[in-house]
């Protein structure tokens, strides 16, 4: 999670996710941890106000999810 004022629009900090944790394909990166034998890959899950879905822009829309619907805990 990026520090600092200059971070602060949620946007950003979609931005950066996507720079640390996917690859250049959009694929969501994995991590090896040989010593402990285990991976591990973040997602990134947004909550909105299923009213206001409209002003989240098309790219970022891929993250968010509705306030009322949790079905992708299932998932993990």
């Amino acid at each position: 999670d990026p520090k600092g004022t200059a971070y602060t629009d949620y946007l950003l900090k979609v931005d950066a996710f996507e720079r640390m944790f996917m690859d250049n394909n959009g694929k969501y990166k994995v991590f090896h941890d040989k010593k402990n034998k285990y991976n591990v890959t973040f997602r990134l899950k947004l909550i909105y106000d299923s009213t206001k879905l409209e002003v989240i822009p098309e790219r970022y829309k891929k993250y968010w999810e509705s306030n009322n619907n949790f079905d992708w805990l299932n998932n993990f």
